[in-house]
């Protein structure tokens, strides 16, 4: 005579998705120290004839690819102020029709004051360099401003707002050979950015 059990169907378990050290208590942690992921026990209650390797690794926890990270240019602790910097083009004949655009931003909380005599001239706010990262020296700057010139030309750039300047690269002698340069500006960060000198066509 069959037992009542014995004529009962056979029903699967499914293993519920416990917390991964809780549900592996001392002896699982002890494994995943040893560096041996397998065999792990089962949660609580749960009868190990019925915990399969498909049950335990479906509680592996999944490793996510590394995302890459992009890196700006902070704004200036004291003055809050940064700066985007960008060719007009991305490829000129001659340095003499080189044209770079900075977008300066106030991104304090307070006024921050723009010395434009040294900002609005090339020679003293922005570095050029070649593609082996060597600065390349400009012309001779302008005759010196007065005390008088200089206050005039100071201004105030609210929290928030932005001032943009253009700029030249005719300000080199001889002008630059053929090759790819990078550029930014000397006293406020920024990105530097890359451009090309193709040469007479």
């Amino acid at each position: 005579m069959t037992s009542s059990s014995s004529a009962r169907p056979h029903r699967s378990y499914r293993a519920p998705a416990y917390p991964r050290v809780a549900a592996l208590g001392a002896v699982g942690v002890a494994l995943m120290a040893s560096g041996c992921p397998r065999p792990l026990p089962p949660p609580p209650g749960v009868p190990p004839q019925m915990y399969t390797e498909q049950d335990a690794s479906a509680e592996a926890p999944v490793e996510k690819p590394e995302q890459p990270v992009t890196v700006a240019a902070s704004p200036d602790m004291q003055t809050g102020l940064r700066a985007v910097l960008s060719p007009d083009k991305a490829a000129f004949v001659s340095s003499v029709e080189g044209q770079l655009t900075a977008e300066i931003t106030n991104e304090g909380t307070d006024p921050a004051e723009l010395r434009m005599d040294v900002l609005a001239v090339g020679i003293f706010s922005l570095d050029v360099f070649d593609s082996a990262g060597k600065r390349i020296p400009t012309i001779p700057p302008p005759m010196p401003l007065t005390p008088e010139e200089v206050e005039q030309a100071k201004e105030q750039l609210p929290p928030g707002q932005s001032r943009r300047i253009e700029y030249t690269l005719h300000m080199f002698s001889p002008p630059l050979p053929a090759g790819t340069y990078s550029a930014k500006l000397r006293d406020i960060p920024c990105e530097a950015v890359t451009f090309t000198i193709t040469g007479a066509p």
